[in-house]
């Protein structure tokens, strides 16, 4: 690696700005290209978070020797939170094309889902003779 990381730490705790090593001319140190990795973790950082919840309950009833019913029903929900910030001075676009001592962002995504899932199944089984045996579903989801 042709970069001096333990000065990009230094530079960035000492400023708390994104000087790096790649800047546009010795009178403008804002980025060319790529960020200082320091600046980029503490400024630009995303936070993630999703809960979720997933289970599922049955019943089983035997109506007779030879017809039962089952019932289910299942639940898959969650709820889904992204953001992604990009501070000022932050190189911008694609390979720092812009305007890093103005460009800065914010998005956020929220999504929440579930799915419910319902069944229900009538079972018959019954021997018509020794070697003869009748099975019969019946069911719904």
């Amino acid at each position: 690696m042709n970069v001096d990381y333990e000065l990009q730490s230094t530079l960035y705790d000492q400023t708390g700005r994104n000087i790096t090593w790649n800047p546009n001319s010795p009178f403008d140190l804002a980025p060319a290209y790529w960020d200082n990795p320091f600046f980029q973790r503490n400024e630009n950082y995303e936070t993630d978070k999703r809960d979720r919840l997933i289970g599922y309950a049955q019943v089983d009833w035997q109506i007779n020797p030879h017809l039962s019913l089952m019932g289910r029903v299942a639940a898959d929900s969650y709820a889904e939170l992204q953001e992604e910030r990009k501070q000022i001075g932050s190189a911008s676009g694609e390979f720092g094309v812009g305007r890093p001592d103005v460009t800065s962002g914010y998005s956020r995504f929220d999504k929440t889902f579930i799915e419910t899932n319902m069944d229900v199944m009538l079972n018959y089984n019954r021997n018509l003779t020794e070697k003869l045996n009748l099975k019969a579903n019946l069911g719904s989801n």
